[in-house]
């Protein structure tokens, strides 16, 4: 069949012009249609494309800011920092402008100082002292009758830059001032005609005057320095300083000045920084400690307690041994008959049978949850677990998280140690939540996709040791915020003392006083300094302490132990300008970011418990249930143990072959005792009184031995194979 059978030709004829125009004018447009579709597609994807960035750049940046612990509260701390620092910097540029205006001043008038100097060297009627700083600063003397100038006057180190400063401020302001004046000296010197040089006698006699009535200051005063050799440099030759003359009255003002400061920055926060001062008073420990996972912080609280769980199953065991010698040999090691041991060995004896119903309840709760699941990752229950592949948006890596499917029968929060972190997987839509495709494994899940759930329970035991060593560091970083922001360190009170000295614990008194110092010190109404508001919002404790008090210990206790710590409660909303629930809340939040961390990073993955189960709404609500109560990994029924200490003295006192003995000797001294009481001489008067009585008394000892042999002879009668010793 030719090529032209196939094709069905048109009954109209295409040579005509018209129907070629048409033909045309429809191709042209449809190729515009498709350049516009294809503009508009590209438009969308890079539209999609730029959503995608922005969504990758905000993943990245939140994973970076978890990863280290940041939120949106402190970036905006440290922003608010960084403007107070641009701000302090700014007004420290304005004062040294306005310090600069009074030297600008006195260099404009150099000329009428150096007159009215001549003047008041000249005139009889001036004070010598007065005449020497004329003559030394080239000024007019502080006029006494001055309200403010005139007290300034009669200091000991003789100006106003000498005086202690107080602030960061006074003290910037203190030292431009000195050294405007040391360049005011080195003029007046460069300038000072040859009349100063006819006069030296003068000179030194009222230098030697000045100096007589100022004697505290010349004692106060450092080891004289030279001067400075640059300042040598630039006066001429015949105005140099004589080998005796190197330091000027100013500079030892100045010396004595620094000196000061030098000797006060053992005192004054402002000269010491919160580095240098947590490594003088030992806090350094409490601040800059690197705090690791619960695990590696509370190890010693854990052990502590399987050492007293311990304990207490050897002394379980021994009562249960007791009570098996007594039933063998009943009487061993005793002078009774076993009658008159009955009593007290029914009391040993329910307390054996005590401990062994515990041990048979504990072996059949074992036996009945032992069929259940545990979370042992081991693998051998394929259906149980499935793998989820996590995509890391700074790593840029991929990881897989084993997910446990069902928590229908399995036990108690599957087996998990206390305190492990808990996370529910719920699968969300890729391209709401930034998940990114993987060419080989399919979809990579995000952050969004992974709840957090809170902790595995712990003991309630274990939670109050825990508040109690919180508490204790606690009130020690207390005491040293309030140590470095006093003056005077050593003026503190004593309890605050022994509590930077490393105090273990403080009673409530001493927590009230406490609480009444810090609010003498930072008022409510009053701003809290940058500082200790860092300080207080940065320590590690605070949080956790509120985290402890408000969240994890049951309603009982809680009000007792609020009621007690009632004043720490206050000092932490005082210092920390928050509310105690809104701290305890700011710690829920970190340590969701260290439990993310756990989870995309890999470590420890036996220590977390990720599951997807539907039917469960709460995890927590639902290992409350009763058929949970009896599992024997319960933070109720771990540390449970029957209190069989008095029987278990009981038993080893009278296993002692002599503990009658010691019965026998005190009542005997209580006899004795009695008896020099009644023995002492009657009076003169009393003799023929007491006669009846002594007969009496007589009888009534008579009638005692017959008892005391009739106790011997009961003795006498015991089996001799029950006097056997040990």
């Amino acid at each position: 069949m030719s090529y032209n059978q196939h094709i069905q030709w048109p009954a109209t004829t295409v040579n005509s012009g018209s129907n070629m125009q048409s033909l045309a004018t429809r191709a042209l447009q449809m190729q515009q249609a498709h350049l516009v579709d294809q503009s508009n597609r590209a438009q969308q994807a890079w539209e999609v494309q730029q959503v995608q960035l922005i969504n990758q750049r905000n993943q990245a940046r939140e994973g970076f800011l978890l990863q280290h612990g940041w939120d949106s509260r402190r970036l905006g701390q440290i922003q608010r920092a960084r403007e107070a620092q641009e701000a302090q910097e700014a007004q420290l540029v304005d004062q040294g402008n306005q310090a600069r205006e009074p030297h600008r001043a006195h260099q404009a008038c150099d000329t009428q100082r150096i007159q009215q100097a001549r003047r008041l060297q000249q005139t009889p009627g001036t004070n010598g002292a007065e005449q020497a700083q004329t003559a030394q600063h080239g000024r007019m003397p502080i006029p006494s009758s001055h309200p403010r100038l005139g007290a300034l006057s009669g200091r000991p180190r003789g100006t106003l830059a000498a005086a202690r400063p107080r602030s960061q401020e006074q003290r910037l302001q203190a030292q431009r001032l000195l050294w405007s004046q040391q360049q005011n000296q080195s003029e007046h010197q460069q300038n000072q005609p040859k009349q100063q040089q006819s006069q030296p006698e003068q000179q030194e006699q009222n230098q030697t005057e000045f100096q007589q009535s100022q004697p505290e200051l010349q004692q106060t005063q450092p080891q004289q320095q030279e001067t400075q050799p640059q300042q040598q440099e630039t006066q001429p030759k015949h105005q140099q300083i004589q080998p005796g003359q190197e330091q000027t009255q100013h500079e030892q003002q100045q010396n004595q000045c620094i000196y000061h400061l030098n000797k006060s920055k053992y005192r004054d926060p402002l000269k010491l920084p919160w580095d240098v001062y947590i490594q003088r008073f030992g806090f350094k420990a409490i601040w800059q400690a690197k705090l690791g996972s619960e695990q590696e912080r509370y190890g010693a609280i854990t052990a502590h307690l399987k050492a007293e769980d311990q304990g207490k199953s050897q002394a379980e065991a021994d009562i249960v041994e007791q009570r098996a010698f007594w039933k063998c040999l009943p009487g061993r090691g005793s002078r009774m008959s076993p009658d008159s041991l009955s009593d007290k060995l029914k009391v040993i004896d329910d307390a054996a049978l005590e401990v062994e119903k515990s041990w048979a309840t504990k072996a059949c709760n074992g036996l009945k949850h032992a069929k259940f699941t545990t979370d042992d990752k081991s693998g051998r229950r394929p259906y149980l677990y499935k793998q989820v592949e996590h995509y890391d948006n700074v790593t840029q890596a991929v990881s897989e998280i084993l997910v446990t499917e069902s928590l229908n029968f399995t036990r108690y929060y599957l087996g998990h140690r206390e305190g492990d972190f808990i996370f529910r997987y719920c699968p969300a839509h890729p391209a709401a939540h930034g998940a990114f495709v993987d060419k080989d494994n399919g979809l990579a899940v995000g952050r969004d996709s992974f709840w957090f759930c809170g902790q595995v329970p712990r003991p309630q035991k274990h939670y109050l040791l825990r508040l109690q060593a919180v508490k204790c560091a606690l009130i020690r970083a207390i005491a040293s915020i309030i140590g470095f922001c006093a003056v005077n360190h050593s003026r503190l009170p004593c309890f605050i003392t022994r509590s930077c000295k490393g105090a273990t614990d403080m009673p409530r008194e001493e927590l009230v006083k406490l609480a009444d110092f810090w609010s003498s010190q930072f008022p409510a109404r009053k701003r809290m300094p940058f500082d200790t508001l860092g300080l207080m919002l940065g320590s590690p404790y605070v949080g956790e302490f509120a985290y402890l008090l408000e969240k994890q210990i049951d309603q009982e206790s809680v009000l007792a132990l609020k009621t007690e710590l009632e004043p720490l409660v206050r000092i932490l909303e005082s210092g920390t300008r928050l509310k105690f629930n809104a701290i305890a809340k700011e710690y829920s939040t970190q340590l969701e970011c260290r439990a993310y961390k756990q989870l995309f990073s890999g470590e420890h993955p036996a220590n977390l418990l990720v599951f997807s189960d539907d039917y469960v709404n709460d995890i927590h609500r639902f290992y409350k249930q009763p058929h949970y109560h009896s599992d024997p990994y319960h933070p109720a029924n771990r540390y449970k143990r029957v209190d069989i200490a008095d029987a278990l003295a009981l038993s080893q006192r009278l296993r002692d072959p002599d503990w009658h003995r010691d019965n026998e000797h005190q009542a005997g001294d209580d006899e004795s005792d009695s008896d020099s009481e009644l023995s002492q001489a009657p009076t003169d008067d009393e003799e023929e009184d007491d006669e009846v009585g002594d007969d009496e008394e007589e009888i009534d000892e008579e009638g005692g031995d017959e008892e005391y042999d009739d106790a011997d002879s009961d003795y006498e009668e015991i089996d001799p194979s029950y006097s056997s010793d040990i």
